[in-house]
């Protein structure tokens, strides 16, 4: 499970990165070149695709009987979704500003969720 999460966020990761260098290009009134856009919607594509591992594991965590590691997984899921809902290029509201925002949350969450799994295994031993 914790190789899917992780392929999620760097999935998350990654396309934030490149999401950034695009709007940075943006707002310097640079136009990206084919083969930039094309990675971008590669990355994003990337990232959409990855929150069916995200689903996955929280079935698991909930069949396991591990409720609370289960509920901070969703928090992380949905700061994911809503950074991928509004980062996009074509969004003027993406801006450098909002993404950073995002990524603290995207970690903060990431943080508590794997508070909540060591919790867990600590719990198994």
């Amino acid at each position: 499970m914790l190789i899917e999460v992780e392929s999620f966020l760097s999935a998350t990761a990654i396309y934030w990165a490149n999401l950034a260098n695009a709007v940075y290009k943006r707002d310097q009134g640079q136009r990206l070149t084919d083969a930039e856009s094309k990675e971008l919607n590669k990355l994003e594509q990337a990232l959409f695709e990855s929150f069916k591992v995200v689903g996955s594991c929280s079935a698991r965590l909930l069949l396991i009987g591990e409720e609370p590691a289960e509920i901070k997984l969703k928090e992380l899921r949905d700061v994911v979704n809503a950074f991928f809902r509004t980062g996009n290029i074509g969004n003027r509201k993406t801006t450098l500003d909002e993404l950073e925002k995002h990524k603290e949350w995207i970690g903060s969450k990431r943080k508590e969720f794997y508070s909540a799994l060591g919790v867990s295994f600590k719990r198994s031993l």
